[in-house]
């Protein structure tokens, strides 16, 4: 918080994150809401969970564009505004008549926005590492997720709320989108002398070394120099094989489980989001806490076995309130792990590989969540949820073996190198 109040770089780069969030948390819980009431539903409810799933397996590419990038500031503040126009576009076709094929089209628009979000963000990265003290990172990373898992709670509450209060009025939550994508780029225009100041501290690489294969070599020789981090990101593509289906197949089997809804399909979407963003941000937040001197591979372990618990729960479907602790615990422990890794990152690599080393790390994590969510998605869709249950139970114990086996043969590690 010391950083925010002090620190105006880290506070326009976190008010315009932040306000950017609002109308994407609003829109988001409304989309899959509005995906339950077309035709095909359960496919259209499948495909509108998946969707970020594809701008993030471009980070890479996006990441090296970003990299590239000579005014920052100025492609930020681009970005944004052309964001709004997508949502502009989106507001007026979301009003016309339901067709599968007109989802398409919305889901379309949503997945090149999100890609312009991710350039967006990668062009932030470097910024926001000229505009902190490498002291500060784990402190100022925690506050940015808190931040923004708050919002989220917050506003996806609010959005299945305001969609039943507004008799279901979809064109006026595009239209909140585009707002708050207009306001976060003019929060970065109204500062962005400040930012351009860390701009100038950057190191733009010349022609010779900004090729697209050299920085993907070089940021993946970043990430794989040191053996331990490779070890996390194999166990984090484990982690995410699974976890990237969870809140989608969650989303689908609520449209059968009747049982676990609290009070309506809108709500307990919204409610299972909420709750995880809940643990999200506590997580974060609380420094200090039990897991204070567990590892990466501790709480990836740990992730695991709630994932492992979550799956048992939900082959019963007789429990919101149950559903509802395991996902809380499962927030808890992502908000633990992720703000650990974006410092480790933003601490070991330089500032003119950080968004494509960054869009690299995103994109090995995420290689197995497209595969996860097809999987278990289509299981689902071509079957019944609890088959996709069933097998996501039994690869969730396979994962506690592994991660357990990793977090062993650390602590065997540690204490041999004390030993000598």
């Amino acid at each position: 918080m010391n950083e925010y109040l002090k620190n105006i770089k880290y506070r326009t780069l976190l008010n315009s994150d932040l306000i950017d969030s609002i109308g994407n948390s609003l829109y988001d819980i409304v989309f899959v809401i509005y995906a339950s009431t077309v035709p095909n539903k359960s496919l259209a409810v499948s495909l509108a969970s998946m969707a970020t799933i594809v701008p993030a397996l471009l980070s890479v590419i996006i990441g090296v564009w970003a990299d590239r990038a000579s005014k920052k500031v100025n492609y930020m503040i681009l970005t944004r505004l052309s964001q709004a126009l997508l949502f502009m576009a989106l507001t007026f076709l979301i009003g016309l008549n339901k067709s599968f094929g007109l989802f398409l089209v919305l889901l379309l628009i949503n997945i090149i926005s999100d890609i312009l979000g991710n350039f967006g963000n990668g062009l932030s990265l470097p910024l926001l590492q000229h505009s902190v003290a490498e002291k500060d990172l784990n402190s100022a990373m925690g506050l940015y997720t808190a931040s923004n898992t708050t919002i989220q709670v917050v506003f996806q509450a609010i959005g299945a709320t305001l969609i039943v209060g507004f008799n279901y009025n979809y064109p006026l939550f595009g239209l909140i989108n585009a707002v708050t994508f207009g306001l976060a780029g003019l929060i970065i225009f109204a500062h962005r002398q400040q930012l351009q100041v860390a701009e100038s501290q950057i190191k733009i690489l010349n022609n010779d070394n900004t090729g697209s294969n050299s920085s993907l070599r070089n940021s993946f020789n970043l990430l794989t120099r040191k053996k331990r981090l490779l070890i996390i990101i194999i166990l984090a593509v484990c982690i995410n094989f699974l976890g990237a289906a969870m809140i989608p197949l969650i989303n689908v089997s609520l449209l059968k489980y009747k049982a676990l809804y609290f009070l309506n399909y809108g709500y307990t979407v919204a409610g299972i989001n909420i709750l995880f963003s809940v643990g999200t941000i506590l997580g974060a937040l609380f420094v200090n806490d039990f897991f204070k001197k567990s590892s990466i591979e501790s709480l990836l372990s740990y992730c695991s076995l709630s994932l492992l618990l979550l799956a048992i729960v939900l082959i019963r479907h007789t429990s919101f309130w149950l559903l509802a602790i395991i996902i809380l615990i499962t927030g808890y422990l992502a908000g633990k792990i992720n703000p650990r890794l974006s410092a480790l990152i933003m601490t070991i690599v330089p500032d003119t590989q950080l968004a494509s080393t960054n869009g690299l790390f995103q994109m090995l994590v995420l290689i197995g969540a497209p595969i996860g969510q097809v999987l278990f998605l289509g299981i689902a869709n071509g079957f019944s949820p609890l088959y996709s249950w069933i097998l996501f139970s039994i690869l969730a114990v396979v994962l506690v073996i592994i991660t357990s086996f990793f977090k062993v043969k650390l602590k065997r590690s540690i204490s041999l190198s004390v030993d000598e």
